[in-house]
Order: C-alpha cells, then sequence, then structure tokens
C-alpha cells in the first residue's frame, strides 16, 4: 500500500508570499521550479517579479487578501493541474528549504506531516514558547489532543484529508486544518525543524494571528465557555491573565505593534 500511495503522490510547494522579495530570494534557489508555485497576496516589493526571475510560477492576488485566501488559491492550482499533495513553505526564510524533501518522503506514508520548532527548547525565546504553548493547550482543551506546534507553516497534506472549506480568513487556515484533523482522528506526522527568528524584530505575537486562532475555536465549538472567554477578551484587545489546563499564562497587548506579548510557567511547557 505504501509503495502504491508513493507512485501516485504527486506534490505541489506552494509559498505564500506577501512582501517577501528577500526571503524568496533565500528559498527558491533552493525549491525544484516545475513543481513549486508562489502565490503573491498583493506584494509591493517586487516579490513576484523576484520569483519569476528565479525561475518559478507565479499567481498574483491584486491586493492583500491574506494567508488563508492565498493558500486555498494554491490549492485550487494543485487540483487544476493533477497534483494529489501540497507542501506549504512560508516565504520569509524562517524555514530551511533544503528539508522539503524530508516533507516529501513523510508524505508518501502520511496523510498530514508538520514541522515541530519546539522539539529542543533551548533555542526558542521564552516569549515564543508561551504563545505557542497557550495555542496548544486552548486546542488540547476543545479536542483533547495535545500538538506541540500547532501554527508551524512548514506543513504537507494529501489534498484529500487536509484541505479546509474556503470560509477560512486571515491566518485561520492554519488552526482550522490542525482541528479539523485531529476531530477526524487525524494526528501530525512530525518533522523537526530549527527555530529561527528574526531578532530584530519584536518577540510579540500578531494581535491578527491570535484573533483567527479564537474565531477557528468559536466555528466550530461555539458553546464553550473557555472559548468564548478567550474570543471575547481578544476581540477587545484586551490583556489576558487566564488559567489553561492548570497552566497560567499572561499576555499583554501592545498597542504600538497591535500584538501580544505572552508569559507562561516555562517549567510547565517543557513538560510537554
Amino acid at each position: 500500500f505504501n509503495q502504491m500511495r508513493k507512485s501516485r503522490m504527486q506534490a505541489l510547494i506552494v509559498v505564500p508570499a506577501f512582501n517577501a522579495a528577500q526571503g524568496l530570494a533565500q528559498i527558491l534557489p533552493l525549491m525544484p521550479s516545475p513543481h513549486t508555485i508562489v502565490i503573491d497576496d498583493g506584494s509591493i516589493d517586487g516579490s513576484a517579479e523576484r520569483a519569476v526571475h528565479l525561475g518559478h510560477k507565479v499567481l498574483i492576488h491584486k491586493q492583500n487578501l491574506g494567508l488563508s485566501a492565498a493558500i486555498q488559491t494554491g490549492e485550487q492550482y494543485a487540483v487544476e493541474n493533477g497534483y494529489t499533495h501540497v507542501l506549504l513553505i512560508d516565504a520569509d526564510g524562517q524555514h530551511p528549504p533544503q528539508l522539503y524533501k524530508k516533507f516529501l518522503m513523510r508524505m508518501t506514508t502520511n496523510d498530514f506531516v508538520l514541522g515541530d520548532r519546539f522539539s529542543r527548547l533551548c533555542y526558542v525565546p521564552t516569549q515564543k514558547i508561551a504563545s505557542n504553548f497557550f495555542a496548544s493547550l486552548i486546542i488540547k482543551n476543545v479536542t483533547g489532543v495535545f500538538i506541540r506546534d500547532v501554527a508551524c507553516g512548514y506543513r504537507g497534506y494529501d489534498l484529500h484529508q487536509g484541505t479546509t472549506d474556503h470560509r477560512s480568513l486571515g491566518y485561520s487556515f492554519i488552526y482550522d486544518q490542525v482541528i479539523d484533523l485531529t476531530l477526524k482522528g487525524v494526528s501530525p506526522v512530525r518533522v523537526r525543524i530549527p527555530p529561527l527568528y528574526n531578532i530584530q524584530q519584536p518577540l510579540s505575537t500578531k494581535y491578527s494571528e491570535i484573533r483567527d486562532l479564537t474565531y477557528s475555536l468559536m466555528n466550530r465549538f461555539p458553546d464553550h465557555e473557555l472559548v468564548a472567554i478567550l474570543h471575547n477578551a481578544i476581540d477587545k484587545r484586551s490583556d489576558l491573565n487566564i488559567i489553561i489546563e492548570n497552566v497560567p499564562f499572561v499576555a499583554h497587548y501592545v498597542r504600538e505593534w497591535d500584538s501580544y506579548i505572552f508569559s507562561t510557567d516555562i517549567r510547565l511547557a517543557r513538560k510537554y
């Protein structure tokens, strides 16, 4: 069966890009151009031109529609061109492009393969540990399944199994997919990837990412008390001080960045 699956798998690498010309210059030379497509989501920095110059196909959104829309455009192209699987990789250079072969190999025998940046926490800033742990524990609270790196954009999946409906907006596809597959009983197979962070940027988490996590959960669990509390607080950009699965979290909203800075008990995070 596995050999049959391997022989029929046709994977398209989809690179959603928004003002990512510099990152594309780092990753595209290492990608197989016949089976890679860049979705330029309304960039104004020459991202599309950079990708074309490097020999890759590009589909362009005339205006910025968000990550979920870019992914869905890539999926549609994949289906129309006979691909069975999609491998997503971020365009900002924070995913090691040379690992794409490892993802493709795992995808020959698994429906869902997910990057894991948190296998060695000593290399991860505490703020990022806290924000990811926050998302992982909320999803565990509602689904019963703990997934260590729920927000990693480096992921591969069978188009017949891993897609979501087209109501996904903003960043919500990233969470919708994990939640929907978990509810189907499909757990991701992890591929360890090194955590790469831009130290020139604040170690915060965008409001839009946290908002879309709570929207994704509200769409599926509208009567869940914890989900409703978090959704209402995040919607108002309020600070958070909450306990999830016996783990305390504090998140301070920073208006200048439109982002949250998270903290938690790192000792508890390490146990997971």
